[in-house]
């Protein structure tokens, strides 16, 4: 796996970590764990993951600088921009606080993980093969 695609997934994987960090907070702040969402805050944490957000759908395309070919890597693309949309005002709602809610978002993140790595591993299938698309 190249720089740019390892780039992608590993921004897209850590906004799922990140996410699913939220429905925790309460028991994690009694135990004092030291998560990003505990030592952030709830105020503060959002922001970080919308930024996160934003800075993943940036890195999306740059597998392509590297050659991947365009039609085994863009299909993924709309569903991956819809889902982290969706996420986005999700999040700048404030509706991370209804723990109900919270918890139905992580099948969201679920499907942008499986997203990029099914991209990925049709690429890296289609480089072993020699078939083009």
């Amino acid at each position: 796996m190249n720089f740019c695609t390892a780039q992608t997934a590993c921004s897209l994987n850590s906004d799922g970590f990140f996410i699913n960090e939220f429905p925790d907070y309460p028991a994690d702040l009694i135990e004092k764990k030291a998560n990003l969402v505990v030592r952030l805050g709830k105020k503060r944490a959002p922001c970080i993951y919308i930024a996160m957000a934003i800075a993943s759908l940036c890195t999306y395309p740059l597998p392509l600088l590297q050659g991947i070919p365009p039609m085994t890597y863009l299909w993924s693309f709309p569903v991956v921009f819809a889902i982290v949309l969706v996420s986005v005002v999700w999040v700048s709602r404030r509706s991370y606080q209804n723990r109900v809610a919270l918890e139905k978002t992580c099948p969201l993140t679920l499907l942008l993980n499986l997203g990029i790595s099914l991209a990925i591993s049709k690429n890296r299938h289609n480089e072993h093969t020699g078939n083009p698309v």
